[in-house]
């Protein structure tokens, strides 16, 4: 699974997106930032090597998670996510 995230011009989500993967290489990721992601966007990610080719044509920032303390604002917008998920599913049962 790899979700990819919008946000305003403050920090909060705005939309967010899902896709299934078959496996993690880039050519698979790949497929998320070609449907919902433009080339003109700011994108901050973790420091996976698998990345690094989309640096090529994306304004890709990566950042090392150290287990999410190097990044709070990573880390705020997937608990955020999370709780977003938990809830759809929630009120669908």
């Amino acid at each position: 699974m790899i979700i990819a995230v919008e946000t305003n011009d403050t920090g909060k989500i705005k939309r967010v997106y899902f896709d299934q993967l078959e496996d993690y290489w880039c050519k698979e990721i790949h497929k998320i930032f070609d449907t919902h992601i433009s080339k003109s966007a700011s994108i901050k990610t973790d420091k996976r090597t698998g990345n690094n080719p989309l640096k090529k044509e994306f304004d890709l920032k990566q950042i090392k998670s150290d287990k999410g303390k190097s990044s709070k604002e990573l880390l705020t917008i997937i608990h955020q996510v999370k709780i977003l998920v938990e809830k759809y599913f929630f009120l669908r049962s």
